[in-house]
């Protein structure tokens, strides 16, 4: 599901939030997808404020940088696969009555207009229509994103501006899980936990697509703060107690988990309350397994150690760190904290851990190469 601008061209993915600039490049080299460039541009605060471009000129200035700079391969393609903020996206599945491939999108742009509080001609909307695992159903389920015109045309102009083309546009979680997910299918539902800097978004994935989407305010950055008025160390060496101590050492860890008590059983909450809305929501849906069947960490906050046997543990339900190289490298799948070597796998030097705040941007990346 994706706004389409010129779907046959290859094109690079563009992970664009509010912090930073990511961009992932693959190719298809001898029928393996490979990594050829990657990169990261830090965005000063106040340049995009959850998700609103606030000051357009200089995120111009900074995706210019980000083009540049990447790391492997120099970019020789102008086209881009760009993502839209979730913050400000509305994403529901739907039902409507048996209907022809023709009638649906008529359909579905007067249902949308029933659940989001804009007119449907001040948004642009895309929709999937969702495989179903049950027989004779009396309805068809359809996935719809939807976004305010005057948000994607902010991107569509800075992505101009910065001398880019646009092959498609696609809301962050959709991105992530195209990554995350297997050759795009899962037979059970899981939970993605991604933990990004400033926000941690939720996706409930079921079959070909994700059905749910929300966040928690629990996020890299306030796991931080927290620490870091809890010890009196420095921001940096807050950030390497959480990677290397987390909550696997005893001592430190004992520590670390006390402080950190409130915001973690905070998410937990957070985890369990959609799982019960969406056990809640799915009741009528389109397939026979509705219960959660695993819990997928990613993003940049999710090198936290120990959180994925935390979380485990707290919600009973299978925890693990994702992996966002898992459709990319098929042949030769790296394992969690090996080095992917340019002599080997002819690609950029990133870590399992580096790769996990990519996720987006791969997801991006993958839909770039059709």
């Amino acid at each position: 599901m994706a706004y389409l601008f010129n779907p046959t061209i290859e094109a690079f993915g563009i992970d664009i939030s509010d912090l930073s600039v990511k961009i992932a490049k693959l190719s298809d080299k001898k029928g393996n997808l490979i990594l050829t460039s990657y990169g990261r541009t830090d965005i000063p605060a106040g340049i995009i404020d959850k998700g609103k471009i606030k000051k357009a000129d200089e995120l111009v200035n900074l995706i210019k940088k980000s083009v540049e700079n990447v790391e492997g391969e120099k970019l020789k393609t102008d086209f881009v696969v760009c993502s839209l903020p979730e913050q400000e996206a509305f994403i529901m599945v739907i039902q409507l009555p048996l209907l022809k491939a023709s009638e649906i999108r008529e359909a579905a742009k007067w249902k949308l207009e029933e659940y989001i509080p804009l007119k449907i001609e001040e948004v642009y909307f895309d929709y999937f229509v969702i495989d179903s695992t049950r027989k004779n159903l009396d309805h068809i389920d359809v996935l719809i994103g939807a976004l305010p015109k005057e948000i994607v045309d902010d991107y569509v102009d800075v992505l101009k501006k910065s001398g880019l083309k646009i092959k498609a546009m696609e809301i962050e979680s959709v991105a992530t899980s195209r990554a995350l997910i297997e050759d795009g299918f899962s037979a059970a539902p899981v939970f993605v936990i991604d933990i990004g800097a400033q926000r941690t978004s939720f996706t409930i994935f079921s079959g070909y697509t994700p059905i749910l989407t929300t966040s928690s305010k629990i996020s890299n950055n306030y796991l931080l703060d927290v620490m870091a008025s809890k010890f009196p160390v420095s921001r940096q060496e807050v950030k390497k107690m959480k990677f290397e101590a987390g909550l696997n050492d005893l001592k430190s860890g004992e520590d670390i988990a006390t402080a950190l008590k409130e915001p973690l059983n905070e998410l937990v909450s957070d985890v369990l309350k959609y799982i019960e809305f969406y056990k809640n929501y799915s009741l009528h849906e389109h397939r026979e397994n509705e219960c959660v069947s695993e819990i997928i960490l990613c993003g940049g906050g999710a090198n936290f150690s120990g959180l994925d046997l935390f979380l485990a543990q707290k919600t009973g339900i299978p925890v693990k760190l994702g992996n966002p190289l898992i459709n990319i490298l098929k042949e030769r799948r790296q394992g969690i904290g090996s080095v992917l070597k340019k002599s080997d796998m002819e690609i950029p030097p990133i870590n399992f851990n580096e790769s996990l705040s990519y996720v987006t941007a791969l997801g991006l990346a993958l839909y770039g190469i059709k």
